[in-house]
Parts: C-alpha cells; structure tokens; sequence
C-alpha cells in the first residue's frame, strides 16, 4: 500500500467536505484467490468461486487488512469500510466466500473485523470452519 497516494486522495476528500465519512477501500482479493487458490479467478460475481477455498486463503486476506489498518493508523485516516468483491453472487458458495472474506479469517468474527458493516454486523456471527 502507497500511504503517500492514499494520503493525498484523503486530504482531496477533506478538501471537498467529504472527511468526516468513512471511506471505501477495495484490495486484490480477486487477483490474490487466482494466485492462491484456482488460477481462473473467481470470476464475474463470484460464479467460478470454489466450495473448498482454503483457511490459508482468508488467512492472507486478513494480513492485507492489518496491514491497510496499520498504515491507517500511522496516517490517522478516516473509517474505512471494506468490501472485498463488489455485486458478489448469491448462491451457497459466493455466500461462504464473502463471509470468508469479510472478516471470519483467523478465527476472529466478522463483528470484530475492522471496517465490516451491513448485514449480519449486530447478529451473532456464524462459527468459523475450523470450530471456534
């Protein structure tokens, strides 16, 4: 992550009165699930997305986070709310991706995951694959 790039995007945000809102941060998670998971993507609205994608994955998609929030905090920047795919399907297994990936990685709740708002954010979260 560029911290200068993205500090001078937000201080153009602050200039124009858009500062006191939180901001939406995207991040390759698609680029990153061709890489480690099935090289032909998960393709438009997650159609092409496996059943069996790995903790390892969610994993690697949880240390992009820390490491967005950690320049965050050095920055002092505005909420972020991220969103992994935009218009995710909706069938079982775009579902259990999204929820992989919004924040279930690593045994943490997407309740606890920083910048995770929408549905499900005030509901007990599922359990984690792995039992926890």
């Amino acid at each position: 992550m560029d911290g200068t790039e993205t500090e001078r995007r937000i201080a153009l945000d602050r200039k124009h009165g858009l500062a006191n809102y939180p901001l939406v941060v995207s991040f390759p998670v698609s680029w990153w699930y061709s890489q480690l998971v099935d090289k032909k993507g998960p393709g438009s609205h997650l159609r092409l997305v496996r059943d069996d994608v790995p903790q390892s994955f969610y994993d690697e998609v949880t240390r992009m986070v820390e490491a967005i929030e950690k320049e965050k905090k050095n920055y002092q920047w505005p909420e972020f709310l991220y969103y992994p795919v935009d218009e995710p399907g909706t069938h079982p297994a775009a579902v259990n991706f999204m929820v992989g990936a919004s924040g279930r990685s690593s045994c943490r709740p997407a309740s606890d995951w920083p910048g995770r708002r929408g549905p499900g954010r005030s509901a007990r979260p599922p359990r984690c694959r792995c039992g926890a």
